[in-house]
């Protein structure tokens, strides 16, 4: 805490938006904020739409039989594909958390404009309830808001394993960047990514040194 050399405990707090129901999530943010303010319990906050998005089927789900041509090939790019085509969208990936492998929802295409703004639109619901509650603690009282960020671990083609099958081919499209899927542009995508849901928190009344990013570690420079 500021002025003293004594360590708080705190709680790193993980909130996966698009994987429960929403306004669940929101009521639960809303109860956590005023439980801290009343324990004295700093929080760091990660608002993550990136590791799980089941609940976001329209932007996903472009093998539905019932949705148009049209709604397919919107779909399409919204999630990574294997090769330099909407043919190769994926439609499912696979994670290895804790040694043991499970299925998971296809990765999202990260420079996709329909999942970013998805994203920003959601997080305009989550950060406000943030800011408020920080804009009205004491002075003295600010450090309870440790930090947050809007992704865990954000990356192309690590925690969303093709199984050898090379991703990042949606991103580089879509952003129009030159030389293929390279490393370098992999952490471009990944870069603009985190980027712009950083400059909609500050904008939204986050302070700057409270906001943070947080990249796969093959990425690290993308968090700069």
């Amino acid at each position: 805490t500021p002025g003293n050399d004594h360590r708080k405990l705190g709680i790193g707090l993980m909130i996966w938006y698009n994987l429960y129901n929403f306004e669940s999530v929101r009521q639960s943010l809303v109860n956590v904020l005023e439980s801290a303010k009343v324990n004295t319990a700093p929080l760091y906050i990660a608002l993550d739409g990136f590791q799980f998005w089941g609940q976001r089927p329209n932007l996903w789900y472009w093998w539905d039989p019932t949705i148009s041509s049209e709604e397919r090939d919107r779909r399409k790019a919204n999630v990574e594909w294997t090769c330099s085509s909407p043919s190769c969208a994926i439609d499912k990936s696979w994670r290895d958390w804790g040694g043991g492998e499970f299925e998971v929802k296809p990765q999202p295409n990260l420079a996709s404009r329909a999942v970013i703004e998805d994203t920003k639109e959601r997080l305009r619901i989550l950060i406000p309830i943030i800011v408020n509650w920080y804009n009205g603690l004491p002075d003295d009282k600010k450090w309870l808001l440790g930090g947050i960020d809007f992704g865990t671990e954000v990356d192309i083609g690590g925690n969303y394993s093709q199984r050898g099958a090379q991703t990042g081919f949606a991103a580089v499209n879509t952003l129009g960047l030159s030389g293929g899927v390279t490393s370098d542009n992999i952490d471009e995508a990944i870069r603009r990514y985190v980027d712009e849901l950083d400059h909609l928190a500050f904008d939204l009344g986050i302070p700057r040194n409270k906001i943070f990013n947080h990249a796969h570690p093959w990425h690290i420079q993308s968090s700069l």
